[in-house]
């Protein structure tokens, strides 16, 4: 195998090749994929043993793994396009395996994610969040949203999103689109109204990155030694080169 380079593995790029190399010989050597991919063998078990524990691996005498001819024929190259897609967000659900398997083949989470990126925040403790949307934007229900200390009341959501490593609900507010992070949702609350699915608007939320970018205030607090504070606190250049008192906040 020709060894990738760090700088060029994409997302899923893993598994698709492991799903591959099953799928031609029916078994994978799994030192190859580490140096392959310049990870650890543990990390290669790990994708094969987790992420594709629902195919029934068998390890095999030199160290490799095998699968069984009749567990790979469930697989098509379809099915193979939508599981590398969405892999990434497999940690979200509590319910791996065939279930997740068949979520992403009728497209049931194709329709509610999108993945922008390849790193992932740690949802946990979102789960609950998640789901509530997940199921909102499958029934096109509007929710009320809490979300940083405001209400987002009739908020239209149309996708959970991972924008380069954060998750954003997308949706539409106010007849303004808007996307809220998820670290910060406090709570969701479903409604009995629904609205009506716009596909213009899921097209701008695919192709719109202005719409994660910060539009607030931005406050940084510079932490130093109360030694530097000293040092800094009557001493800064004006325009004339000449040093003039200054004012330095510090806290230790």
């Amino acid at each position: 195998m020709r060894r990738a380079h760090p700088d060029r593995i994409r997302p899923g790029s893993r598994i698709e090749t492991i799903l591959k190399s099953f799928i031609t010989s029916g078994q994978v050597n799994v030192a190859e994929l580490a140096l392959l991919f310049h990870v650890s063998t543990k990390t290669i078990r790990r994708d094969i043993k987790g992420t594709l524990g629902f195919l029934h691996p068998e390890p095999t005498h030199d160290g490799g793994y095998r699968i069984d001819a009749r567990h790979l024929n469930i697989l098509t190259s379809r099915d193979l396009e939508f599981f590398v897609e969405q892999a990434g967000i497999a940690g979200l659900f509590p319910v791996g395996g065939m279930s997740l398997f068949r979520r992403l083949h009728d497209g049931t989470l194709k329709r509610a994610y999108a993945i922008q990126g390849i790193r992932f925040e740690d949802m946990a403790q979102k789960r609950p969040f998640f789901a509530a949307l997940e199921r909102a934007i499958e029934k096109r229900f509007i929710v009320d949203v809490r979300h940083a200390n405001t209400a987002f009341q009739g908020f239209s959501p149309y996708k959970l999103v991972n924008h380069v490593g954060t998750w954003f609900v997308v949706g539409v507010h106010g007849a303004r689109l808007k996307a809220l992070s998820m670290a910060t949702i406090e709570s969701i609350s479903a409604t009995a109204q629904s609205y009506e699915y716009d596909d213009a608007i899921s097209s701008q939320i695919l192709h719109d990155p202005t719409l994660y970018e910060s539009t607030g205030n931005v406050s940084v607090e510079l932490r130093i030694s109360s030694t530097m504070a000293e040092a800094l606190a009557g001493t800064s250049p004006d325009k004339s080169g000449e040093w003039i008192p200054a004012h330095v906040r510090v806290k230790k």
